[in-house]
């Protein structure tokens, strides 16, 4: 049985994330994951759910979106004929590849280790962003 007040405070943290990750993403060029996944992160460890799987199924599930939104952006782009062939048949190769080793990976380290990496790898992007001339 699931608790009502969790149930309350995943829907309030989850809305809060969403809206916050979605107005980062416009001005800033980051994707909402950076603040989606330490959000589902904290719920999920709140809701007593091991830190270390805790961890792996906020990016899993931030993963998940992401496939969602990309589907419907890349089909609204191919209504519009601005899908740049070329490039797409240069980098679908490297991207499956990206996309199975990534999976491979996921699947063998351990929570704890993506705990203690994911803050670097945020502000990696943070800094790359911050001292980006584009």
């Amino acid at each position: 049985m699931i608790d009502t007040e969790l149930l309350v405070l995943l829907v309030g943290v989850a809305n809060a994330a969403g809206t916050f990750g979605g107005i980062l993403t416009g001005p800033l060029g980051v994707g909402g994951g950076i603040v989606i996944v330490p959000a589902l992160y904290l719920v999920l460890s709140t809701a007593n759910l091991a830190g270390a799987v805790a961890i792996q199924v906020a990016v899993a599930s931030s993963l998940a979106t992401i496939v969602v939104a990309a589907a419907s952006s890349a089909r609204a782009h191919h209504l519009r004929d601005a899908v740049d062939r070329e490039i797409l048949r240069r980098w679908s190769p490297w991207v499956n590849l990206g996309v199975i080793a990534g999976s491979l990976l996921g699947a063998v380290v351990d929570g704890r280790t993506m705990v203690a990496v994911l803050p670097a790898v945020f502000a990696a992007t943070g800094w790359r962003r911050a001292v980006s001339r584009k």
